[in-house]
C-alpha cells in the first residue's frame, strides 16, 4: 500500500528515468527477498514488501517528487509499520476497497484500523501501520520535502488531525491531483507551468483541509478537544472490560455522562456505544480470521458481555454473523492457496 509505493520513488543518480535496473520495460519485475534497500539506493523508501512494481512516469519539481506507480502483492499484506522522512501524499487511480487500511496512531494503537480511502496524506516522521489485500494498484505519489511545507504543516498532529489525513474526499484536492497525474503521464505544452500551478493550489487546499480540522476541534462549542479525544481513545483501546460504561469514561474526562454522549456524537457523528462496539468488533475480526478459539471465547476476550451481544454488534458493523465472517475468510484463503 502506502509504503510499497514509496519503494518506487527515489533512485540513484545513474538510474534511468523510468526505473533503470529496477524496471524491465513492458512488465512488472519481481523483487527478490534478499535485495536490500541500501543496495538499490532507496534510502527514502525503507519498507519493501511489494511483490512487483513499475514506474510509469515520474518528474521532480522544486521541493517535490511526483510519480505514477503500479504495484502488486501476491498475498495479503499483514500490518507493517510505515514512516517517511518527507510529507507523503497519494491518490489512487484504481479505487481502493475497504480492505486497504491504516492504523494512523501507529504501534501504540496497533489494533485500531480505518479505511485508507483513495487519497491519503502522511506527515513527515509520523509512523503508522498499513495492511492491504493481494492485488494490483495504480497510484499517483507526491513526496514533499519537509522544508517545502514547514510553514504550514510543522506541528504536533493530534489524533483528530491524523484521522483527517486519510480517506480525503475534498473535491478540490482530488481535482488537483487528477490534473497532476495527467501531466505526469502525458506532459503537454508548458507542463512544468501547469504542474507548478496545480501544486500551488493543492498546497492551499491541503492547508484549508487540515486547518479546518485543527481550528474546529478544540474551539467549536460542544465538541471534544484533541486532548479529550486522545484520552478517550486510550481508555477505549486499552481495555476489554465488558462493563466499560459511559459513566466511567465521562468521569475520567471530567464530564457528566449526558454531556460526554452529546459532544462525542457531535464530534464524530456516531454514538459512544457504537464507537466502542466498532473497536471491539475490529479486534474480534482478526481473531476470527485466525480460526483459533471458540466464538464465545473471542466475544468475552474482546469485551462483550455475552455471545448474543457480540453477534448483534458484529452483524450491525459488518453485515455478517461471526460464523459467516469466519467462513468467508476461510474460503478466501482456500481460493488463494488453490490459485497458487
Amino acid at each position: 500500500m502506502l509504503r510499497s509505493i514509496y519503494c518506487c520513488g527515489r533512485r540513484s543518480g545513474d538510474t534511468a528515468r523510468h526505473g533503470g535496473d529496477m524496471h524491465e520495460k513492458g512488465r512488472l519485475r519481481t523483487i527478490g527477498a534478499s535485495e536490500s534497500v541500501a543496495a538499490r539506493s532507496l534510502d527514502d523508501f525503507k519498507l519493501r514488501t511489494v511483490s512487483r512494481f513499475e514506474i510509469e512516469a515520474e518528474l521532480s519539481r522544486p521541493g517535490a517528487r511526483l510519480a505514477v506507480c503500479r504495484y502488486s502483492w501476491d498475498a495479503a499484506l499483514a500490518p507493517t509499520a510505515f514512516c517517511s522522512n518527507a510529507h507523503y501524499l497519494d491518490f489512487a487511480l484504481l479505487h481502493r476497497g475497504p480492505e486497504f487500511q491504516v492504523a494512523y496512531l501507529g504501534r501504540s494503537h496497533r489494533n485500531v484500523f480505518a479505511a485508507s480511502g483513495d487519497c491519503c496524506f502522511v506527515p513527515a516522521g509520523h509512523e503508522m501501520l498499513v495492511r492491504c489485500p493481494e492485488g494490483e494498484q495504480r497510484v499517483l505519489v507526491c513526496r514533499f520535502e519537509p522544508e517545502t511545507l514547514r510553514a504550514n504543516f510543522d506541528w504536533e498532529w493530534t489524533p483528530l488531525e491524523l484521522a483527517s489525513c486519510f480517506d480525503i474526499n475534498n473535491i478540490q484536492i482530488r481535482s488537483s491531483l487528477s490534473r497532476i497525474a495527467e501531466e505526469v503521464l502525458c506532459p503537454g505544452f508548458a507542463a512544468d507551468v501547469v504542474i507548478d500551478s496545480a501544486l500551488s493550489i493543492l498546497m492551499v487546499d491541503l492547508q484549508r483541509h487540515f486547518h479546518a480540522t485543527r481550528d474546529a476541534a478544540p474551539y467549536s462549542v460542544g465538541r471534544l478537544s484533541p486532548k479529550k479525544w486522545r484520552l478517550l481513545e486510550e481508555m477505549i483501546h486499552s481495555t476489554n472490560h465488558p462493563h466499560l460504561t459511559v459513566e466511567s469514561l465521562a468521569s475520567r474526562c471530567g464530564f457528566s455522562s449526558r454531556h460526554l454522549s452529546r459532544i462525542f456524537r457531535k464530534t464524530t457523528g456516531k454514538t459512544l456505544g457504537d464507537f466502542v462496539a466498532e473497536v471491539r468488533v475490529n479486534r474480534a475480526k482478526r481473531r476470527l480470521a485466525d480460526r483459533d478459539g471458540l466464538i464465545k471465547e473471542i466475544a468475552y476476550d474482546c469485551g462483550f458481555r455475552s455471545q448474543s451481544a457480540f453477534a448483534h454488534a458484529f452483524r450491525r458493523v459488518t453485515g455478517q454473523t461471526p460464523q459467516q465472517y469466519r467462513q468467508n475468510t476461510s474460503d478466501v484463503r482456500l481460493a488463494t492457496v488453490c490459485r497458487t
